[in-house]
């Protein structure tokens, strides 16, 4: 006597197709991640980088060093990818990212765009800034700013600190025209115009 065995499938192809689908995204979505380096000093002692004083505080993006993770599919295999040294700025705006669901590629995207944000002379607002080595320069998309009553420079000093580019700057007294003269000139050493 033979017995026949009829197997019961536990799901219909649709479901399988669906739960594969869902496996996929598990391994190819992205992940924001904060690490620390570390380096063994020649006195045997080891510190971490970015280096903090006191606790390091875990909302703090500056404290950390960032890097971004996934998997893909290459040839049938799950390979893992990474990108690190991403710039803390950039941390906000890759979980708001997140957040708002965008696709891995214009994450990754932004990072490498992020990462690869040089400054350019051409941006250096400032002649003369405290005769330092380190201009401050502020990118093209940053907020403009007219500034009247100029005097020496001051003001846009502070406001090249705060990433705002001074585009027009007027110092002029009619009742003082060489005084005026005078310090816009210092003005103009100090500031492009």
């Amino acid at each position: 006597m033979i017995k026949s065995v009829m197997a019961e499938l536990s799901a219909i192809p649709e479901r399988f197709l669906e739960d594969d689908l869902k496996s996929v995204q598990l391994h190819s979505q992205g992940c924001l991640y904060p690490y620390l380096e570390k380096k063994k000093l020649l006195d045997g002692s080891i510190v971490f980088y970015p280096r903090v004083i006191r606790e390091r505080d875990p909302d703090n993006p500056t404290q950390w060093r960032w890097g971004f993770n996934w998997e893909e599919r290459v040839d049938g295999v799950w390979k893992g990818r990474s990108i690190g040294s991403i710039p803390p700025g950039a941390v906000s705006m890759i979980r708001s990212m997140q957040q708002e669901g965008a696709t891995r590629e214009n994450i990754i995207a932004f990072i490498k765009k992020a990462k690869s944000k040089k400054t350019s002379p051409k941006l250096d607002v400032c002649k003369n800034f405290d005769n330092t080595k380190i201009k401050p320069t502020l990118p093209d998309d940053a907020p403009i700013t007219v500034v009247l009553f100029a005097g020496g420079g001051g003001i846009e000093a502070g406001m090249v600190q705060a990433g705002i580019r001074p585009v027009i700057a007027v110092e002029f007294d009619p009742s003082k025209p060489e005084l005026s003269r005078a310090i816009a000139k210092t003005h103009h050493r100090n500031f492009s115009e």
